[in-house]
């Protein structure tokens, strides 16, 4: 699968065009693996070089083992019945995408996030609004079911401005962004940044503003949706990415309490 070739450090190293590429690869394996490379180069805009560079950039020999390796990709995939195939096609995105979204997680930073848990400090939970404020008010509920105390939430922009000037190295701010790029939102990062404070952050895989502010970044993989301009891009992986860390948390309070 592409995405096991693809840590953490080589994502953040790819350029706008190749992000692009493997976006394209990542929604279309079917039309990549019978595209030549001119066809795949002129349907992205970009050159014949620029392709054969992040094939060299993600540890391929060329364009020829990128093709075989999504080949392998999709027949591996078990092939629905055809009144299911839609549901199943489904699934097996949101499935790929946790996957990847795994892959993305490192050790050390669930332990970074669990030692700010189990500090003193004060925890700031803020949402430019939309579908993510959901997402915010699911991490809430889970912090005060631990027991979580100075846990601040904020959804206005005036609010949180006005807070963010108040912050210290004595607080956390955590946000959550599905595209990394929200001008309030890295406004209200580089405020408590200035100021001191710890920022933590969930964001896209690719690279963005935001996750360049953090302090403490954990990356997703998702598929991004409009309609009409209105974005409705799945939160599934963030919500996953929420568990793991509630369960890491768990689970070291469980050890800690085992050893008293």
């Amino acid at each position: 699968m592409l995405t096991d070739l693809l840590d953490n450090r080589t994502m953040t190293s790819l350029n706008p065009n190749e992000q692009a590429i493997f976006q394209y690869i990542y929604t279309h394996p079917q039309i990549v693996e019978t595209a030549t490379i001119r066809e795949l180069a002129n349907q992205l805009t970009v050159s014949t070089t620029t392709i054969l560079r992040f094939c060299k950039k993600i540890g391929l020999s060329g364009y020829s083992e990128l093709k075989y390796l999504t080949k392998q990709a999709n027949s591996s995939i078990p092939q629905p019945i055809l009144e299911q195939k839609s549901d199943a096609a489904l699934l097996q995105e949101m499935a790929q995408d946790i996957e990847n979204t795994l892959l993305l997680m490192k050790e050390q930073d669930v332990h970074q996030m669990i030692e700010l848990l189990n500090s003193s400090k004060h925890i700031h939970l803020y949402s430019g609004g939309g579908i993510s404020a959901r997402v915010l008010d699911y991490w809430e509920k889970m912090l005060f079911s631990y027991g979580r105390q100075n846990v601040y939430r904020y959804e206005a922009s005036r609010l949180a401005f006005h807070i963010a000037e108040t912050l210290t190295d004595q607080d956390v701010l955590f946000v959550i962004s599905c595209s990394g790029t929200y001008e309030p939102t890295i406004r209200m990062a580089n405020l408590a940044k200035m100021r001191g404070a710890t920022v933590a952050t969930i964001t896209p895989y690719t690279d963005n503003v935001l996750a360049k502010i953090a302090d403490l970044n954990f990356r997703f993989f998702g598929r991004p949706r409009q309609n009409k301009n209105t974005e409705f891009t799945s939160r599934l992986p963030i919500f996953f990415v929420i568990d793991t860390i509630f369960k890491a948390y768990y689970t070291s309070s469980e050890e800690g309490i085992s050893h008293e």
